[in-house]
């Protein structure tokens, strides 16, 4: 068996499988290659002379290949593991301290999730122990019925009396809440 160093023209599905036309120096390009990757990862690498190489091993009855780039593998410290394009810089760092960083190429996941939008057109559901929102204007909640979980069952019951105030615009007045149902775990407003 030949071990060579090439690049990757093209890649290609054939057979059910992703492989690729590889060139060795100055050579006629290598067809049929079959590319492959560690057990669950798998990836369509760059084309092109300046894109990934590649190891070749060569053998009478099958050519396959691994893809690597050195010129673009992120800088890790001892034990952390990088998945990802490193080409666009879109990529999740597992670091050793336990720490998952992701960044992508328009910003880290802190900057996405600022603005966040989440459409959903079942159920989104957070569960942890804590779950802080935040808001510097206001928080909207829009729904033919909110349901408050524990703790507020405790405060509020069907004899509570709420209400809300709306200070300016069209709207503007103090208008009554009515609870629809209360326990000791939920309140329904």
């Amino acid at each position: 068996m030949d071990i060579l160093k090439g690049y990757i023209n093209k890649t290609f599905k054939k057979d059910g499988a992703l492989k690729a036309q590889i060139q060795i120096d100055q050579e006629d390009p290598i067809e049929d290659v079959l590319m492959i990757f560690p057990y669950g990862i798998a990836s369509n690498p760059q084309n092109s002379i300046d894109g990934a190489l590649v190891l070749l091993f060569m053998n009478r009855a099958l050519n396959f290949a691994i893809p690597y780039n050195p010129l673009l593998e992120p800088l890790l410290g001892s034990g952390e593991v990088a998945v990802g394009d490193f080409n666009v810089g879109n990529k999740a760092t597992f670091k050793s301290n336990g720490d998952i960083e992701i960044e992508t190429s328009v910003g880290t996941l802190r900057e996405l999730v600022n603005a966040l939008e989440v459409t959903s057109q079942t159920q989104i559901t957070f569960t942890s122990p804590t779950i802080t929102n935040t808001a510097a204007t206001s928080i909207t909640l829009s729904a033919p019925l909110v349901t408050i979980g524990a703790g507020a069952g405790l405060a509020l019951n069907n004899l509570a009396s709420m209400q809300v105030t709306i200070p300016g615009g069209s709207s503007a007045g103090t208008y009554p809440v009515t609870i629809t149902g209360a326990g000791q775990s939920t309140v329904n407003i």
